[in-house]
């Protein structure tokens, strides 16, 4: 059985040596600080938003920023600084006509697709049969649903274009989800970005997936599965690994 999610697509996407060290030799790595202060703000949107209150969404943001329950690099910043940061960001968007005019349905929305692969049509097909428990299967947590699409919040310290929402695979496959659940055959995607500065900036960018942005993500997995079947697991060097590579003491490709 294979079981996929689009942090494990991303990854492979983005360097399958990469892959290879985190989901095969199941090498852990010591969280970034900044993956950890987005995921507190993570959690205080989600709790503001389900209880009304942005006071409890700014209280679980503290408890889940400070709960470290694991090693934190920090990459020489100070926890403190990247604590009121993150509560910036997090205050900044709560106070927001964007975040006012929320109407979502569910937080935290996961879905399983089942599926089986299509050699002869190299791609991967949808599995509708009741008893899945065996199927392959793509898991997906969606930071939130509407009626008819999916918001999903990114915390950064630059602006998006639109050409990395219209070409970032994880939007696919969450889409890909909706038309699993529904068959919804063309999906409306925003991103809502908070962008980390001395003045915290919102940024909305929105893309709408349809159904050739389902055939090529669909190829795509299956190419994918393919290539870790066949153990193809080589590195992908580019400026991003010296402060962003969990592995890069391991890499045998030194940039």
């Amino acid at each position: 059985m294979i079981e996929l999610s689009p942090s494990k697509i991303q990854t492979y996407m983005t360097c399958p040596l990469s892959y290879y060290f985190r989901y095969v030799e199941k090498i852990q790595t010591i969280k970034n600080g900044r993956a950890w202060m987005g995921s507190a703000v993570h959690k205080g949107i989600e709790t503001a938003y389900n209880k009304q209150n942005n006071q409890a969404g700014i209280e679980e943001y503290l408890k889940s920023f400070r709960a470290q329950d694991q090693e934190i690099n920090w990459q020489e910043e100070e926890p403190i600084n990247v604590e009121k940061e993150g509560l910036n960001l997090l205050q900044v968007y709560l106070e927001s006509k964007t975040f006012k005019n929320l109407k979502i349905l569910n937080t935290e929305y996961e879905i399983f697709i089942p599926f089986s692969i299509a050699e002869n049509l190299k791609t991967i097909q949808f599995i509708y049969d009741s008893d899945t428990q065996d199927s392959n299967k793509i898991h997906c947590i969606l930071d939130a649903a509407t009626k008819n699409g999916i918001i999903d919040w990114k915390t950064t310290k630059r602006k998006w274009t639109q050409d990395q929402i219209e070409r970032n695979i994880q939007f696919n496959i969450y889409a890909l989800a909706f038309l699993y659940l529904n068959g919804q055959q063309e999906v409306p995607i925003q991103a809502h970005i908070l962008i980390s500065k001395k003045e915290p900036e919102i940024q909305i960018l929105e893309t709408k997936k349809t159904q050739e942005d389902f055939k090529i993500t669909r190829q795509i997995i299956f190419q994918i599965i393919k290539a870790i079947d066949n153990e193809i697991f080589y590195p992908n060097p580019n400026m991003l690994c010296e402060n962003y590579c969990d592995y890069k003491s391991l890499c045998r490709c030194k940039v």
